[in-house]
């Protein structure tokens, strides 16, 4: 009988003006459904919580992410296909996975493009505010929401890679376009999951891989290989992504605090991996016994000039569009290079 009484009184108290209409009690909650493949302690996941966290405490409450870490909602290879079919709301998303449903997507992750992580994130999210890249992301009903990613990728490996010549022969777990890269090089690309890449290391099947100082702590590599020659592969581009749909849902202001804690969620995020991530992990290499060989400028430049000629070109072809993607995200890298707040 008493909640009916309250009930019956709110228009009164609305009309008192003892209610602000769109107060904390009334407005709507939006819950975000959001699964990533990996977990919530390494780096790329911490990014990702503070993102979520960030939006969760600027919108007072009023967005709520219902998080699924470790392919326990969706798995690595199936990020756009579970924001068409509305499994998840928001995903994390490597074009590298989906070269054939995100052909353009994929410059994201062409090697020696930029070797720093805020710069590569400023440039991916100007990226998809061009109408050929986002309408890759359109066609599973989704938009770009925020920019992860890896930075650092480097060789390990069981000898020493002191100049170029020293990669000829060596068997290392590449993927990709860094895959290319290295068979370039002389080098032998081999292809299995990362779980695998310490048993092949430590067995001889392989002899390193191209990896970050994160990714190498990450899984404990430096206890099979123990050295780490800089030669600068690049980066690999990761970005969230949201279902079009739930985007629809937000309320404008909410829509702004999304993109306003995403232009901050670049430094936070170059902060997590780049420098605590990555110069936390090299500590813990070195005190293991891993040395680390600075690979010569000028083999660095030959590199890119490898990179340009072999991979840039064949990934653009024929196609206009991608021209214009690769020549533009260039540019972008040029301008947000000088600019960083890390150099």
């Amino acid at each position: 009988m008493k909640k009916r009484m309250l009930f019956g009184m709110i228009p009164l108290l609305l009309l008192l003006g003892l209610i602000i209409p769109g107060s904390a009690a009334e407005q709507e909650v939006y819950k975000l459904k959001a699964g990533f493949w990996f977990a919530d302690t390494p780096s790329i996941g911490q990014g990702a919580n503070w993102f979520m966290t960030e939006v969760e405490k600027r919108t007072n409450g009023r967005v709520k992410f219902e998080r699924f870490w470790s392919n326990s909602l969706v798995k690595s290879t199936e990020g756009p296909d579970a924001l068409k079919s509305g499994i998840a709301d928001v995903v994390n998303i490597l074009p590298a996975y989906y070269p054939g449903k995100m052909p353009l997507s994929t410059v994201i992750n062409l090697p020696c493009l930029t070797e720093d992580l805020w710069a590569g994130g400023m440039v991916i999210r100007d990226l998809y505010r061009m109408p050929a890249m986002a309408k890759e992301l359109s066609a599973f009903g989704a938009r770009y929401l925020s920019t992860s990613g890896a930075a650092g990728y480097h060789v390990l490996s069981k000898r020493p890679v002191r100049s170029a010549a020293d990669v000829k022969g060596l068997k290392l777990r590449a993927l990709g376009h860094q895959a290319q890269l290295l068979q370039s090089l002389g080098g032998v690309p081999v292809n299995i999951v990362a779980p695998e890449v310490y048993t092949a290391i430590e067995r001889g099947t392989i002899d390193g891989g191209i990896d970050t100082p994160s990714l190498v702590i990450q899984y404990s590599l430096h206890e099979v290989a123990k050295f780490y020659a800089t030669v600068p592969f690049g980066n690999s581009g990761i970005f969230m992504a949201i279902r079009q749909a739930a985007w629809d849902k937000l309320p404008p202001d909410i829509q702004k605090v999304m993109q306003a804690v995403n232009d901050e969620h670049m430094a936070v995020y170059h902060r997590i991996y780049q420098i605590d991530g990555n110069g936390e992990s090299l500590k813990k290499m070195k005190a293991a016994g891993v040395e680390t060989i600075p690979y010569p400028a000028a083999d660095g430049k030959a590199l890119q000039k490898i990179a340009s000629t072999t991979i840039w070109d064949k990934w653009v072809g024929k196609r206009v569009e991608a021209r214009a993607i690769l020549d533009r995200f260039k540019e972008l890298a040029d301008k947000y290079e000088q600019q960083s707040p890390f150099k």
